[in-house]
């Protein structure tokens, strides 16, 4: 009876070896894709960045030639009107133009 003891016991011990081992392989895959993941986002940040500071400088220079003209020309600056006109579609619609500049429209008189 005691040699049926042990045997079970070694068994559970074995079994409880490998749900361990199978634990830890899962643990050290999770470990792996955590820091990879980590590593993606590293480099999307920094890409981001980058994109943030590159549109930041466009920006200013836009900003540098619209003064550079303005000084040529005593004109106002026209890059506040692109920025308040920025949420507007870039295609004029048909409600903003008058029918007689449309080249397609024929305005008949004959009533």
């Amino acid at each position: 009876m005691k040699e049926l003891n042990l045997r079970d016991i070694f068994r559970l011990s074995s079994g409880s070896e490998n749900a361990k081992a199978s634990l830890i392989q899962r643990l050290e895959e999770s470990q792996r894709q955590v820091s990879s993941l980590e590593h993606q986002l590293s480099v999307e940040r920094a890409a981001t960045e980058a994109e943030r500071r590159r549109y930041q400088q466009l920006e200013e220079q836009l900003r540098e030639r619209d003064r550079e003209r303005e000084r040529e020309h005593g004109r106002e600056s026209p890059l506040p009107q692109i920025v308040s006109s920025a949420t507007s579609s870039p295609t004029m619609s048909v409600g903003r133009e008058s029918a007689s500049s449309l080249p397609w429209a024929v305005v008949s008189t004959d009533f």
